[in-house]
């Protein structure tokens, strides 16, 4: 893991305050059908935010990427793990 990587991973995972499961992630993340951040469009985008905002996500000030995208991210390797 390179040290963006491991940066990132660090930001992501330790600025969620509102507790979620990896089901709930994956619930919520059914609903891109897999797609890439950056493959989102704006409404889609706009869907990931107002998530963060319902569970209380704030971003790291040195996190390198819009809050979204970190949201995003984290939800995704959350959906990875095992319940």
């Amino acid at each position: 893991m390179d040290s963006f990587q491991k940066i990132l991973q660090e930001n992501i995972i330790s600025e969620a305050t509102v507790k979620l499961s990896p089901v709930d992630a994956k619930s919520f993340l059914k609903k891109f059908n897999g797609k890439d951040f950056f493959e989102l469009s704006s409404s889609e985008v706009n869907d990931v935010l107002a998530f963060a905002k319902k569970n209380k996500y704030r971003k790291s000030k040195n996190a390198p990427g819009s809050t979204a995208r970190m949201y995003y991210d984290y939800l995704t390797k959350l959906s990875r793990r095992k319940k």
